[in-house]
């Protein structure tokens, strides 16, 4: 998570009462414009390099795309 383009929160933590309270989870908060900055244009390259799949997309893939994914 980027805030402000200044907090960073890194973490392998779901935002649930079990993640919280049982898990043995990490998180790693910052304050520094460099690394948001670093983080932003990650996820910038990644979305660029993504696809969109529409419910129809979704809905009409093989059976085996969920079985081989694991």
């Amino acid at each position: 998570m980027i805030v402000d383009d200044l907090w960073c929160v890194l973490r392998s933590t779901n935002m649930d009462h079990r993640s919280f309270g049982w898990n043995d989870e990490v998180n790693l908060a910052a304050a520094d414009p460099a690394l948001a900055a670093k983080l932003t244009a990650n996820f910038d390259e990644d979305l660029g390099k993504s696809h969109r799949e529409t419910l129809q997309e979704w809905e009409s893939r093989s059976y085996w795309i969920p079985v081989w994914n694991g």
